[in-house]
């Protein structure tokens, strides 16, 4: 098997202030062969080649964290790497994964804005991508002088359509948009795929006496095979990289059962407030609409239709969108969550997206 490049990764934290109370924090990924390296310091922050290569913004979907994409950045970095250099090819720069404010590590330290109001029972897509342009507009970061290309999955595809729309406005080139949670065809359509959402997140199991023990709760892969059960695994290293960061320790002793040490980042009640939003599905439709014309959007669809409907895969993809796209894929064998169950394929996609005129030397 091939062995990964080396990662590297530095989390910045965007800290509240009296207009914004939560906390906002990212990562931000490069390799050894990035077209600029990081280091210790702010030179890295201040500097003046700020276009050299893509800048990758990447936002997760519901009850995830930032660290998922890292399974798919790693690949997406090889393969770009190994691409035969010629006048069509791209470079990557960097990739920041932002997370949400209410889940992954960014949830322990909003805990307890998001236990009042407004948070407790709001927040939804719209928080998510206006948390993201905070982070993007407000931070040490000049992101404005970068060359930026958006990826979301879900929640983020949704989040990522919506910044779009936000002032002031950011440079990006182009989006990679992966199972959109939105419907042309109006909100209706997504509703009972809505009310199963919150059904199965009301039953979900949300504490765990050991990390061993909440890994064989995860759908691995070796756990899901050998089960038979039918359900698709994710890819390994996504699954411990839910356990790290998806996972965290007990807060206080009334908080979980006695027995139970460890609970998910993203609470159920948060989780369940994301999916009850029903303008989150609707605005991005607006926001997909009106930036269509303008900038380059990638749809990446999974072949099985397990969230999803088929009605709204029809209407994404059918005669009336066919020239809006840049481009259009699906990919087989996988269903909603693309970048937990196929994250390499989901990296050949993206490339493809990134450098459609490009020769790799090699393949996955």
């Amino acid at each position: 098997s091939t062995q990964w490049p080396i990662f590297h990764v530095e989390t910045f934290t965007l800290p509240p202030d009296d207009g914004y109370p939560l906390f906002i924090t990212a990562n931000r990924y490069w390799d050894d062969h990035s077209t600029w390296q990081g280091s210790n310091g702010k030179r890295h922050i201040e500097d003046k080649d700020a276009k050299s290569g893509l800048t990758l913004i990447c936002l997760h979907s519901t009850s995830f964290h930032k660290e998922v994409w890292e399974a798919c950045l790693e690949t997406l970095f090889r393969i770009v790497r190994a691409t035969i250099p010629g006048r069509d090819s791209v470079t990557i720069r960097e990739a920041w994964s932002i997370e949400a404010p209410n889940h992954g590590d960014s949830a322990s330290l909003n805990w307890n804005a998001l236990r009042r109001p407004p948070f407790a029972t709001r927040f939804g897509c719209e928080g998510y991508s206006r948390a993201a342009h905070r982070f993007l507009t407000k931070g040490r970061v000049p992101f404005h002088e970068r060359n930026l290309v958006g990826i979301g999955h879900s929640l983020g595809a949704n989040a990522i359509l919506m910044l779009q729309t936000f002032s002031p406005s950011l440079p990006f080139k182009s989006l990679v948009i992966v199972e959109p949670m939105v419907s042309p065809g109006g909100d209706d359509v997504l509703q009972p795929l809505r009310a199963r959402l919150v059904r199965a997140s009301e039953r979900r199991r949300d504490s765990w006496a050991s990390l061993d023990e909440a890994r064989g709760s995860l759908p691995g892969r070796v756990r899901s095979m050998r089960k038979g059960d039918g359900k698709r695994p994710w890819d390994d290293r996504v699954v411990e990289a839910f356990l790290s960061h998806g996972i965290r320790p007990r807060r206080n002793s009334a908080e979980l059962p006695v027995t139970a040490k460890f609970a998910l980042a993203c609470t159920k009640e948060q989780e369940i407030v994301m999916y009850e939003d029903r303008e989150g599905s609707e605005a991005p439709v607006k926001a997909l609409d009106k930036i269509l014309p303008t900038l380059p959007i990638h749809l990446v669809l999974g072949e099985i239709k397990d969230y999803l409907p088929l009605r709204v895969h029809e209407m994404l993809t059918g005669p009336t969108s066919e020239g809006k796209y840049a481009s259009v894929k699906i990919l087989p064998h996988v269903g909603h969550l693309i970048p937990q169950e196929q994250p390499d394929a989901l990296a050949e996609a993206i490339a493809q997206a990134l450098c459609p005129n490009s020769s790799p030397r090699c393949r996955l």
